[in-house]
């Protein structure tokens, strides 16, 4: 639970008034708790994020959450709302999208949204579908220079992207974690984490690295802009009409490619290493349609999304490697899942994407050649 010294410094800074109850409601790279207040007859709940590391790239993206989201609120008004603080308590140092407590701790409050999960029922994914569109609308038209705490604030960790070149980052390796690895091999997740785990996700990166490489002036033509990185399932709420009445986690924002996004969203909204090659292809052939419905003058390229899925799951662990390494969490939270789905698309990559196209060919026929 929240300390209590750090709950006093929130109920100062942000003049929370009398807090009555307290709920846990993600443990993850971060804690979210939805905290019920009074202040006087009024009563309001928030959402308290509570964050496990603090660096300079992690400040910066808060910074530019609060400046993406203000600006994008009401004409957007899907997105969370971070409430600035008001005092300035001891042992925290307040920013305008909350406060760093004293041990490095940072924190934010959002207004609570009440809001389900997703349950995959039909309504929900085309719900999905209009709202990323939408999004990345609003987001395309946000240049580098309203948000400029992202200048040189890295994205997926295992590309460099210098706007001319999409690349692997040559840093980024995953025998550097070896150690850690070894070391820790009865805790956690690391215990199923054996050593060909870090040949074959090396092996990964190489082969989409060669891809990149093969396709670096199709890419470097396409236009960058403001991405998300985090668009998955647990990542949209819904209201009661199914459709998407809040969209979560905005503090990984970066400059990169649209297609990060998209393969990501598609990825883990259509990916499961347990199904047929048909029954995901199918999925995926469903939520792209949907996609495109609501933006039919920009199609999404399948020889592009099956490699940018690969990279998002390759980006994913190493992130939870790196995280759990530096003691930030060190239950690696599905990463076995994660590897297991990118040993499903090595399998049966080539063989999705030709169901994809054959699904594909099979849906424009039926609707006489168009969406």
């Amino acid at each position: 639970m929240i300390e209590p010294a750090l709950l006093d410094a929130l109920s100062c800074a942000f003049e929370l008034g009398s807090v009555e109850r307290i709920d846990q409601v993600h443990n993850g790279g971060n804690r979210v708790y939805r905290i019920s207040c009074r202040a006087g007859s009024v009563r309001r709940q928030f959402a308290v994020k509570v964050y496990r590391t603090c660096n300079d790239g992690m400040i910066a993206r808060k910074h530019a959450e609060k400046t993406v989201l203000d600006g994008m609120f009401p004409i957007f008004p899907f997105v969370p709302t971070i409430v600035t603080p008001t005092q300035y308590p001891p042992q925290a140092r307040c920013y305008p999208w909350g406060l760093v407590w004293s041990h490095n701790t940072p924190v934010s409050i959002y207004e609570w949204v009440s809001c389900v999960r997703y349950s995959a029922a039909a309504e929900q994914l085309n719900g999905a579908a209009k709202r990323f569109v939408e999004l990345q609308r609003h987001l395309s038209g946000i240049p580098e220079t309203e948000v400029p705490a992202l200048r040189g604030v890295r994205g997926w960790r295992v590309l460099r992207d210098d706007g001319r070149q999409v690349r692997i980052d040559d840093r980024c390796n995953f025998f550097n974690f070896e150690k850690y690895l070894a070391a820790n091999a009865a805790q956690g997740d690391t215990a199923q984490f054996a050593a060909e785990n870090l040949r074959f996700l090396t092996e990964e990166l190489q082969d989409v690295g060669g891809f990149l490489d093969d396709n670096r002036r199709r890419l470097s033509r396409m236009r960058r802009q403001l991405v998300h990185l985090e668009l998955s399932p647990s990542n949209f709420g819904f209201g009661p009409d199914q459709s998407v009445n809040i969209v979560f986690d905005f503090d990984s924002l970066s400059y990169g490619l649209r297609i990060q996004d998209t393969a990501w969203l598609i990825a883990t909204f259509c990916i499961d290493y347990r199904y047929s090659v048909d029954r995901v292809a199918r999925a995926m052939t469903t939520l792209r349609s949907l996609i495109e419905s609501h933006q039919p003058q920009d199609p999404i390229d399948l020889e592009l999304l099956i490699p940018f899925m690969r990279l998002g799951y390759i980006d994913a662990v190493y992130r939870k490697i790196a995280l759990a390494s530096q003691g930030a969490d060190t239950r690696m939270g599905f990463v076995t899942q994660d590897i297991s789905s990118l040993h499903w698309l090595r399998e049966h990559g080539e063989r999705l994407q030709q169901r994809c196209h054959d699904h594909r060919e099979r849906h424009h026929a039926s609707v006489g050649g168009g969406i």
